[in-house]
C-alpha cells in the first residue's frame, strides 16, 4: 500500500496533480474511470482539511490521516 502526502501532491501544478493521481491509482491496481470529474473529486477530498474516508468507488476508498492518503480495497 502506497501512501501519498497530501501537501506534496497539492504543491504540484494542477496537471501534475492529475497525472500523479492516475499513476498512484494505477500502481495500486484499482479500477477507476479516467474522467476529469473523477480526478477532481479525489483532489477535492485531498484538499479538504478534514481527514477520514471517501468511498469514491464501489471496490475501494481513499483514507486521509495526518496528511497521508492511502487506498483501501474492499
Amino acid at each position: 500500500m502506497l501512501e501519498v502526502s497530501a501537501s506534496q501532491l497539492l504543491a504540484q501544478p494542477p496537471i501534475m496533480q492529475s497525472r500523479l493521481i492516475i499513476l498512484w491509482l494505477t500502481q495500486e491496481g484499482v479500477s477507476f474511470p479516467v474522467t476529469q470529474h473523477f480526478i477532481e473529486e479525489i483532489i477535492r477530498f485531498i484538499e479538504s482539511p478534514r481527514g477520514g474516508t471517501h468511498h469514491i468507488h464501489e471496490n475501494w476508498s481513499i483514507t486521509k490521516q495526518r496528511g497521508a492518503c492511502s487506498i483501501k480495497k474492499k
